[in-house]
C-alpha cells in the first residue's frame, strides 16, 4: 500500500510525466508543476485513469487529440486535466465511428464528469448518441439531468 502524498503541483508533474513519459514534454529535472492540473496528483498509473467498468482507452491517441484540440496552430498546448484526458479517450474509444467536429465535442463534455448521471446515460444508449441525426438532442438531455440535479439540491436544501 502506498502512503497518501499530499497534492502538491510537485507531485502531480511527477505523475503526469510517469504516466504520459516523454510525450508530456515535461522535463524530469522540473519540480515546480506549475503548468500540470493538480488532479494528477491522484494519478500513479497509467491504469488510475480508468473508469471501472469503462475498460481502458488509448492514453497516447487521447493525449493527442487532447493537444491537437487545444492548440490546433501548433502552439504548445498546456497539459491537460485527467478530466479532460478521460473525455478524449473516452469519446475515441466509445464513439470512434462519430466524426462530426460538433456532436465529438459535445459527446466529450458529457463525458467529462464520468459520474454523473448524463455520463451514464450516454454510455448506456451510445448507438443512439452516435448516430449524427440525434446530436443536437444531447443539449436537452444535458440541460434535463442539470435541471433534475439542481432540484435534487433544492429539496436537500429544504430538509
Amino acid at each position: 500500500k502506498h502512503k497518501a502524498e499530499e497534492a502538491t503541483p510537485a507531485v502531480a508533474a511527477a505523475n503526469a510525466r510517469r504516466v504520459l513519459g516523454e510525450a508530456c514534454g515535461l522535463a524530469p529535472a522540473e519540480t515546480s508543476g506549475h503548468e500540470v492540473p493538480l488532479d494528477w496528483a491522484t494519478i500513479r498509473r497509467g491504469r488510475d485513469l480508468f473508469i471501472a467498468g469503462w475498460g481502458g482507452f488509448d492514453v497516447t491517441t487521447a493525449f493527442q487529440a487532447c493537444l491537437d484540440a487545444k492548440a490546433p496552430d501548433g502552439v504548445t498546448a498546456s497539459l491537460p486535466s485527467v478530466a479532460e484526458l478521460r473525455s478524449w479517450g473516452y469519446v475515441a474509444k466509445l464513439f470512434s465511428e462519430v466524426t462530426e467536429p460538433m456532436q465529438r465535442e459535445r459527446l466529450r463534455r458529457a463525458m467529462l464528469e464520468p459520474e454523473s448521471l448524463l455520463a451514464r446515460y450516454v454510455l448506456r444508449h451510445r448507438s443512439f448518441w452516435a448516430d449524427v441525426a440525434n446530436a443536437n438532442r444531447l443539449d436537452e438531455v444535458e440541460r434535463y439531468f442539470d435541471s433534475a440535479r439542481s432540484q435534487a439540491a433544492a429539496a436537500k436544501a429544504m430538509k
